[in-house]
């Protein structure tokens, strides 16, 4: 019995040593060949999409034809933070991630779930903020992190906010480096979005019939400035349907967007700062009079959103069309080429009909 042993600690050992000289020999040979380990991964993972350019810049291009169907989803998530998914087919796009629990907890599931070609092609990341970009990362198990940047998708490319908060690298810089090389993604920060620079790009386009743009607020670039004012805006169209996404910016951002742009009437608003009242401003909700709004947070939350003057100005819009995920659960506005619906995990029921609007409205909670 101890002689195959033996004779089988041999084997593995001479298994292991082969292996080992396969790949220095293999590695030397593209070394000599002048071939690097980028240009290998650039081999061996096909690229996602192409760069373009149109009158007003680049624009990334993921595909010729656009899926007969979206899916938005407005992630029910533990806190207050967002997360966001717009799947279209194949395609995905990822905004926000939440809390580092959210991330592991709730949006890495919820990706497995939605995923299933295993490759995330767009992931934008607002700001700064623990309840926005801490799901990247997120918790740790036995020294490793389990957030949604280690969850073993491939993320073709990634916008952020791309300020340095700390000289060192923060969890969520290396969560993201991570990412990057792992599946040989492609990075830009939301300012080089508008440099026309060689692979940046200001838009996505899927077919003809599907579109993100980036919306500069003006205030990406100042220094020091709060990390809300510099949350990245973005209007998606999708057919003839609007989205609008601005993450927590304030009303200063919402005042400058009227003055710069010629914005579209907006179907689906996702509440600014989670339905805060330095967001959401009666002067952008007159412009954009949304059919929808959505508000990412949790009822009875440690920040009292939303509160009695950010619902004042909220329900004067939307004809009372107005879900919060912490109530109705994962929100999805499906859209077909027949029909568009918004179905809640937990319940269809509009806030206003609730009796935490009225707890809310009555200075009990959120005051």
């Amino acid at each position: 019995m101890r002689k195959k042993l033996k004779n089988r600690s041999k084997t593995f050992l001479c298994v292991v040593i082969m292996l080992l000289v396969i790949t220095n020999c293999v590695t030397l040979f593209f070394w000599l060949q002048g071939i690097s380990v980028q240009d290998l991964k650039d081999y061996f993972l096909q690229p996602v999409g192409e760069i373009v350019e149109d009158e007003e810049g680049n624009v990334l291009k993921l595909g010729d034809v656009t899926p007969s169907s979206l899916d938005a989803y407005y992630i029910d998530i533990v806190n207050i933070g967002d997360s966001n998914l717009i799947k279209l087919g194949d395609y995905e796009i990822l905004i926000d991630g939440g809390e580092k629990r959210d991330g592991t907890d709730a949006v890495v599931p919820f990706l497995k779930e939605k995923v299933t070609d295993g490759i995330i092609e767009l992931t934008i990341v607002t700001h700064s903020d623990s309840d926005h970009n801490g799901g990247f990362s997120g918790l740790k198990d036995d020294g490793a992190y389990t957030g949604i940047f280690y969850s073993g998708f491939r993320f073709a490319y990634i916008t952020d906010y791309g300020y340095k908060e700390k000289y060192e690298n923060t969890e969520y810089e290396d969560a993201r480096e991570h990412a990057l090389n792992m599946g040989n993604g492609k990075y830009q920060s939301i300012n080089d979005a508008f440099t026309g620079n060689e692979n940046t790009y200001y838009k996505v386009v899927i077919g003809e019939d599907f579109s993100l743009e980036f919306i500069d607020t003006g205030y990406y670039d100042i220094y020091g400035a709060n990390v809300n004012d510099r949350s990245i805006v973005c209007i998606v169209k999708y057919f003839d349907y609007t989205f609008f996404h601005g993450g927590d910016i304030n009303d200063d951002q919402e005042k400058l967007l009227i003055e710069k742009y010629d914005l579209p009437k907006i179907n689906f608003y996702k509440a600014s700062h989670h339905g805060s009242i330095t967001s959401n401003c009666k002067e952008l909700l007159d412009v954009i009079n949304p059919d929808f709004i959505f508000l990412n947070c949790e009822i009875e939350n440690q920040h009292n959103i939303p509160n009695i003057k950010a619902l004042e100005v909220l329900t004067q819009y939307a004809n009372d069309n107005m879900y919060v995920t912490g109530l109705n659960g994962t929100i999805d506005v499906r859209i077909t080429s027949s029909d568009v619906v918004v179905l809640c995990a937990n319940n269809n029921t509009k806030f206003i009909d609730t009796e935490y609007y009225d707890k809310i409205m009555n200075g009990e909670i959120h005051k």
